[in-house]
């Protein structure tokens, strides 16, 4: 049992030991260490929070819920609910009973707020139901679809069009992320019409132009984890200003966030297979640049998940030419690769101890998700399915709204 275990265990327990009396109290105090800026007091909050509406009443939980949505929605800014909320929340819906699920999505579907949307869009695997799972991905894709067409229209893109974006490339991030774990059914003519506004989005932006404010940098990382799910869909001149708009954000050295973006998106390349063109041979050489700017990386982080993302697309791709012109001018890269295949440990160059490396990689790195405190396409663990109840008739607690 490791520290962090035990600590978890023991202030279950003790919270189980209050009377009814002092659990208003305990929701302050669950409440205030889920906001806190303390990564281990966050975390510690909502795995304490989800044992006790986890083994309370089915009527306790949707109490819960309902106040987090409703807290949610009370918090600035409106088209960003705050990760610490949206993860706890996501995390109890999987302990509703199957009735309280479907009360929630009929009430969330009912209006497309930025966090009734974040909220389906995000909770998809923890419904019990498929039928009501299916539905969610109909509705919440529909919604975002038609976003997204109304914000293309638009000349030039205000703060809202941009918050709006960004809400939207999430939740079908979110949606469509989750492709491997459960079958996805978005209708055709929806797909059809994403991966029309995918692509005229990226014909009408310069990328570059992009990385100036950290609102239009997370709606670009999102627009590029977007197309990597959809890249069997897209043209061939889509996937050319895609490459371009990459190529130039490594050169101006992007955010190691979006860097991971990119590492992402060149792992799913191996998929596609590029029509011949006169274009097909410069796409291919820039394919083949970007994987060296990330393979030659001095973030680790990005070095290793280049790795992992080159070794990946190797052993996919049809366009085999481009795998030894990513590592034929770098022996020592070339031994990289062969030692990752291998799964042989690092070793330290030089006089660089074990415990100077340590300190130059960090503890933690969100994935490719680009939102600005947390990483919610990190899907959560946790519990399954509510235990069965002995005891219905017990009076629950009511949320403290206070």
């Amino acid at each position: 049992m490791t520290l962090y275990e035990n600590c978890c265990t023991r202030v279950c327990g003790f919270l189980g030991s209050l009377t009814t009396k002092l659990f208003h109290k305990a929701e302050e105090v669950l409440l205030e260490n889920i906001l806190s800026h303390d990564l281990w007091c966050r975390l510690l909050a909502e795995d304490v929070w989800c044992f006790l509406v986890r083994y309370g009443s089915a009527d306790l939980c949707r109490d819960q819920v309902n106040f987090l949505v409703e807290l949610m929605k009370q918090s600035s800014p409106a088209f960003q609910p705050p990760s610490p909320l949206l993860s706890l929340t996501v995390r109890l819906i999987k302990c509703l009973a199957p009735e309280h699920q479907a009360e929630l999505t009929q009430s969330l579907g009912a209006s497309d707020d930025p966090v009734s949307l974040r909220v389906l869009a995000s909770c998809v695997q923890g419904f019990s139901d498929p039928g009501l799972c299916q539905g969610v991905i109909h509705s919440v894709s529909e919604i975002c679809s038609r976003l997204l067409r109304e914000i293309t229209t638009t000349e030039e893109y205000t703060q809202e069009d941009l918050h709006r974006l960004a809400l939207c490339l999430s939740c079908l991030c979110e949606l469509l992320g989750q492709n491997d774990t459960i079958p996805l059914a978005v209708q055709p003519h929806v797909t059809s019409s994403i991966t029309d506004t995918i692509g005229r989005l990226w014909k009408g932006i310069v990328a570059s132009d992009w990385l100036n404010t950290s609102l239009s940098l997370q709606c670009l990382g999102k627009l590029i984890l977007l197309s990597s799910y959809l890249l069997l869909s897209l043209d061939n001149d889509v996937l050319d200003k895609i490459l371009t708009g990459m190529s130039s954000c490594v050169q101006q050295e992007s955010s190691v966030h979006l860097h991971l973006t990119l590492v992402y998106f060149l792992r799913s390349f191996g998929k596609v297979r590029l029509p011949a063109s006169p274009e097909q041979p410069q796409m291919l050489k820039r394919l083949s640049d970007l994987f060296v700017a990330t393979l030659t990386s001095s973030d680790l982080f990005i070095y290793h998940h280049g790795l992992s993302a080159f070794t990946k697309f190797a052993e996919e791709t049809l366009h085999e030419a481009v795998v030894p012109s990513c590592i034929e001018d770098q022996p020592g890269l070339q031994d990289c690769v062969v030692q990752f295949i291998n799964k042989s440990p690092y070793t330290c160059s030089g006089e660089l101890s074990r415990l100077d490396f340590l300190r130059i990689v960090p503890p933690c790195r969100i994935g490719v998700d680009m939102d600005s405190d947390s990483g919610v396409s990190d899907h959560q663990s946790g519990p399954s399915s509510k235990r069965p109840r002995l005891m219905e008739n017990v009076n629950h607690h009511q949320v403290s709204q206070q």
